[in-house]
């Protein structure tokens, strides 16, 4: 096989072994060069390959027809088809961003035992001053041609190659598409067009960037073979994105598999990594012993011709590894959770604008955004799909316990937001589950979130008294919240006041105008913590349940309810939890301190 476990200098005494040559139709006069750039492809120009089969070179069209070519020094012909087409384009209409006079060719048959993919020697970068060295075919024997590296166009992003002295050789006709290679043995560019002017002894080539953009599909076909993509991307996969991933790098591990390795494409180049995402992806797929070994010799093929050094990506990888094993030990003794904030639209009465946010430590303030308000605004019906995608968006977070809390309106304080089933387009909806039973979902108050909210001062205060009695019976710190009149709900709102009131509990549904409700005057008092039944349950004796759950240090008093929920208990179906705490805020909201 072309690919080489050698370094890449051993490997670059032979590159000329990467080489190959066109003809021109009449089958005598060379047409131009290309490289193998993996075992199975060679790139060239578009006007070489329009030049092999007599056509213009700015013909527009890909060619279906079979482009015969030479492996040199082989001098063994093949014959390829062209599977990547770029066609010449005017002056005017090439920028930086444009792919042109571009072709990539996939062989019919294998390359000559001796020949060496030059894939892993592409480089985005270059010494502007450096000098050059590049084999072509003005003559039948072929030559090589010096110079200096210049500038980048502008224009076009093409860098200009100088020849140093007049009487040296001079890149010409027959370099077309041959790779050009820097000092630093890399291969920095192909030669696209030359001056004609002997004197000027100026040509130009195509970047390295514009290449590997041109191998895009091909990088991702060829590697969607090897790994026959699953139906459902595989845990290891997963696992794999998040580990590579540069930290606030937004873009979350795609669900649907045909999308995942074009995702990691597009994904930004990780600090300091010594390749790309999509070449750290394969490397870890290779140390995965889980993956078949056949598998991951054919992925250690495809990884040889497009990394100089492999071995760098693996020590690279495990690397990762080792400091995700120390952040997992630390996790160990963390408290993760999503933060999900409800705002009332002023301008669209019943929508509302949704965010969500991931958090490694709710102690910690470092947000991971999950869904951005900028996406169109919904409302409380669409809160199932909303959810269902909520959801996948969280998968990739292994964590063993985790928190949904969720800032409503009062309005919506008293919605059954824990009883909603996320739609899940993978299951079947008789494997649907109410959200409180795989999460343990708490709701706040979104007016707590607002400048204007009056009470903050006693929200903290009440929080810090919580603190202070973690440990008490839950039943014993919550005040009883059933009001039989207006009258006991005045009286109650003076009682919550007292600095030492940190939650109510009550058994009966809230007050049906919410703005005068116990659930109001939670707001009012600035307590961090209520328990409520939102619902009469004929049969049910809702003081005696509600006790049953509230029992308890008040610390676990969300995995009491949580379990509760889990258990499909009459009372955890229809049981509200508010666990409001100050110090663990969305980016954004109340950036001035709020504990001191």
């Amino acid at each position: 096989m072309p690919v080489s476990s050698r370094s890449s200098s051993q490997l670059f005494q032979h590159f000329d072994r990467a080489i190959v040559r066109f003809f021109k139709a009449n089958g005598k006069e060379e047409a131009g060069a290309g490289f193998l750039i993996d075992h199975n492809y060679v790139v060239t120009c578009a006007h070489v390959v329009n030049a092999v089969l007599g056509l213009s070179d700015r013909s527009p069209d890909r060619p279906t027809e079979p482009i015969a070519l030479e492996f040199v020094p082989a001098r063994e012909m093949r014959s390829a088809r062209v599977v990547g087409w770029h066609p010449v384009l005017e002056t005017g209409e090439i920028s930086l961003t444009t792919l042109e006079d571009l072709a990539v060719l996939q062989l019919t048959a294998p390359p000559p035992d001796a020949a060496i993919a030059a894939g892993p020697f592409l480089s985005m970068d270059y010494s502007v001053g450096g000098s050059f060295k590049a084999f072509g075919f003005a003559d039948e024997a072929g030559r090589w041609a010096y110079g200096t590296l210049r500038d980048r166009w502008p224009t076009t992003g093409w860098i200009q190659l100088e020849a140093e002295k007049t009487e040296g050789k001079r890149i010409e006709g027959g370099f077309s598409g041959t790779p050009v290679w820097d000092e630093q043995q890399k291969i920095i560019g192909i030669v696209v067009a030359a001056d004609k002017t002997v004197d000027d002894r100026v040509a130009m080539a195509i970047p390295a960037e514009k290449i590997r953009l041109a191998l895009r599909g091909i990088d991702i076909e060829s590697l969607g073979l090897i790994l026959q993509a699953p139906a459902n991307i595989p845990n290891n996969w997963i696992r794999l994105y998040n580990l590579i991933k540069p930290a606030g790098y937004l873009v979350h591990c795609p669900i649907a598999p045909h999308d995942f390795l074009t995702a990691l494409q597009d994904m930004s180049w990780p600090p300091d990594a010594p390749g790309d995402a999509l070449l750290l992806f394969v490397a870890g797929l290779v140390l995965d012993l889980a993956v078949q070994k056949e598998v991951r010799d054919r992925l250690m093929e495809w990884l040889g011709t497009r990394a100089s050094n492999p071995i760098d990506l693996e020590h690279y990888i495990r690397q990762l590894d080792r400091e995700e094993e120390e952040i997992q030990a630390k996790n160990d003794n963390t408290d993760p959770c999503v933060l999900v904030v409800l705002e009332k639209s002023a301008q669209s009465p019943g929508f509302y604008r949704v965010q969500a946010w991931a958090m490694g430590d709710r102690h910690q303030p470092r947000h991971e955004l999950l869904h951005d308000s900028e996406a169109p605004l919904m409302t409380f019906a669409d809160l199932p799909q909303w959810l269902g995608m909520l959801k996948a968006r969280m998968a990739p977070y292994a964590w063993t316990e985790r928190t949904i809390e969720i800032f409503l309106p009062l309005e919506l304080l008293n919605e059954a937001i824990d009883q909603i089933a996320p739609e899940e387009d993978d299951f079947d909806a008789l494997f649907s589950l109410p959200l409180g039973c795989e999460y343990r979902v708490v709701v706040r108050f979104s007016e707590r979130l607002q400048e204007t909210y009056k009470y903050r001062g006693e929200w903290q205060q009440k929080w810090r008294q919580l603190q202070n009695h973690q440990q008490d019976c839950a039943r014993q710190r919550l005040r009883l919240g059933d009001c039989a009149s207006e009258n006991d709900l005045k009286m109650l709102v003076r009682d919550l006041m007292r600095p030492d009131a940190i939650g109510i509990r009550r058994s009966q549904p809230p007050e049906s105008d919410l703005r005068r409700s116990i659930l109001a005057a939670s707001l009012r008092t600035g307590l961090p913590v209520a328990a409520w039944v939102r619902c009469d349950r004929p049969g049910l004796n809702c003081s005696e349940e509600l006790d049953r759950v509230i029992i308890g240090p008040l610390a676990t008093l969300p995995d009491r309810v949580h379990e509760a929920r889990r258990q499909d208990t009459e009372i955890g179906q229809h049981l509200s939890l508010m666990w409001d705490d100050p110090t663990c805020l969305p980016p954004g909201y109340l950036d001035s301190p709020l504990i001191s």
